[in-house]
Formats: structure tokens, C-alpha cells, sequence
């Protein structure tokens, strides 16, 4: 499932958009969960988001598999590298001309 967050650039989104990521990511460890942002956040966006599944468990430190934070042309490798991604699944299976 698909979830789009937006708003206006005053608004604390990025507070809501990690604690609904890292909820999703406990209550679903098996299955991936994104988020996406700008590039130059990244980072930082990912640290915060570890940190947050970290406080949800209680610890101070965690380690994470299926949780990824991604700009967009991240995105767009990490479906071309996965064939077996559910949005590729169709495209791969056209016919070819």
C-alpha cells in the first residue's frame, strides 16, 4: 500500500511521516517499507528513522533490514535491481514487440 503524505513546508511532517514509517516497520518487519525524500536529507532522514524504531522497542541502538529511506533516483535503482518487485511485475511481463 501506497501511503502520500504532503503539506506545507511549516508543517512538522517529518516527525509524522518517521513515527508512521517506523510503526509500519515493526508491525510489518517483513515486508518493506519506504520513504522517500530529497537527496540531500537522506541521511539524516534515515538516522532519524532508525532512531525512531529504536525508541519504539525501548533501545537505544537497533539495526534495520526492510526499512529503507530513498531519494528518487534511489528508487528508481532499487526497482530496476529488483525484478521481482511488485511495480516491475507487469512491465516485465509484456509482451515484446
Amino acid at each position: 500500500m501506497i501511503k502520500i503524505i504532503t503539506g506545507r513546508q511549516s508543517d512538522p511532517l517529518q516527525t509524522e511521516i518517521i513515527g508512521r514509517a517506523a510503526r509500519n516497520y515493526l508491525a510489518q518487519p517483513g515486508k518493506d517499507t519506504f520513504i522517500i525524500v530529497p537527496n540531500h536529507i537522506k541521511f539524516n532522514t534515515e538516522v532519524a528513522a532508525i532512531g525512531k524504531v529504536a525508541q519504539l522497542q525501548g533501545r537505544e541502538e537497533t539495526s534495520v533490514k526492510n526499512l529503507h529511506v530513498l531519494s528518487f533516483s534511489r528508487l528508481a535503482w532499487f526497482s530496476l535491481k529488483r525484478p521481482t518487485c511488485s511495480c516491475l511485475k507487469a512491465w516485465m511481463t509484456l509482451p515484446r514487440p
